[in-house]
């Protein structure tokens, strides 16, 4: 946002700063922006969500059949159980009051996939700054962008890394785009 208020073609844009508690990040998703800011750690909640909200579209009995096929049947049997689909992407506490985790990232990809799950359509553009950060295939931050990344119509990479330590580093950041 400061950066932008430097600039005199980017004074007309609206900007959201999706940070904070989940109430503060789900308000700045809702509210009229043309630009929606959040650092790589808060993108790992974003694609959740938004998945979430997508998920509440698809029938119950649907989502459980996935998780079973995904040898998840504890999670399927919650969903069926309460009909909150969110519970499989953020977790849910059990009977006896333990916090069970929540759909591991390297899935989330397969379940988007197979339920059709869809990123509202105003989020048209991803700009990844910094993506030396996502140059690891394993971590949370690459595989939540990576899940969603072919819905956008537009995806650019930017970083200041000059020079990686080898191909392998560029993978990832090439596999996004």
């Amino acid at each position: 946002r400061q950066e932008a208020a430097k600039w005199r073609q980017f004074g007309d844009l609206r900007f959201a700063l999706v940070a904070g508690n989940e109430k503060q990040r789900i308000n700045a998703l809702r509210s009229e922006a043309d630009v929606y800011l959040a650092n790589t750690d808060v993108c790992y909640w974003v694609v959740r969500y938004w998945l979430a909200q997508a998920s509440d579209r698809v029938p119950v009995r649907d989502v459980c059949r996935l998780l079973r096929r995904m040898h998840l049947s504890d999670m399927a049997d919650e969903v069926g159980a309460t009909g909150d689909r969110w519970s499989a992407l953020f977790g849910w506490t059990d009977k006896s009051g333990r916090k069970q985790k929540p759909l591991a990232t390297s899935r989330l990809f397969t379940y988007a996939k197979h339920l059709n799950l869809k990123i509202p359509a105003d989020f048209t553009d991803l700009i990844v700054d910094e993506s030396s950060q996502y140059k690891t295939p394993g971590t949370r931050r690459f595989q939540s962008i990576s899940a969603i990344s072919n819905q956008f119509q537009r995806m650019s990479i930017l970083t200041g890394t000059q020079s990686p330590n080898g191909l392998i580093d560029l993978w990832s950041q090439i596999y996004l785009l």
